[in-house]
């Protein structure tokens, strides 16, 4: 491998990781964010993933799920991020986070996809810990909530702005 070849391989795995720990944090928003910058561009692909992430109903559904998750989870009695449903939800998502951000840059969506969702689960874990804070009996704190909201909506709309680019380029 040259060192060019390595350099990109590299940014491809930080991208499935990144968007696949923000998925940790709230899992619809990475594929919602890919989805509106995929909109945007010009992606002709033959990966499935960039198909389905540009199909206008799908991109709906999937704006719609990121806002209900950025309401839903400041409600009382939204159960942990870390309970059984919860946590596979993220992973799943964070797997197809990772498959896309590996298939836009050719590569297996294999790899992409276990990357994304073991990023998930450390996603999870660390955003858990930051809302409870360090006593965990404490309730969640909605402004430790919005600021880990901003934080995942502005990250993934980065990591994903520049996953685009590069299924762009190729």
């Amino acid at each position: 491998m040259d060192t060019e070849t390595t350099r990109s391989f590299a940014r491809t795995v930080m991208r499935a990781a990144l968007l696949g720990a923000l998925c940790g944090g709230r899992a619809a928003t990475p594929l919602a964010q890919l989805s509106k910058h995929a909109r945007k561009a010009e992606i002709v692909s033959d990966r499935a993933a960039w198909r389905a992430l540009q199909r206008p109903t799908l991109r709906r559904l999937l704006r719609l799920s990121m806002w209900a998750e950025l309401i839903a989870d400041k409600m009382p009695g939204v159960p942990s991020r870390l309970a059984l449903p919860s946590i596979a939800g993220r992973c799943v998502t964070g797997a197809l986070s990772g498959a896309t951000a590996f298939a836009a840059d050719r590569r297996s969506m294999l790899a992409g996809a276990l990357i994304g969702g073991a990023a998930a689960y450390a996603g999870a874990v660390i955003t858990h810990r930051f809302r409870v804070g360090r006593d965990p009996s404490d309730s969640p704190h909605r402004v430790r909530g919005l600021v880990e909201d901003a934080f995942v909506v502005g990250g993934a709309s980065r990591v994903a702005r520049a996953t685009v680019h590069a299924a762009s380029a190729i």
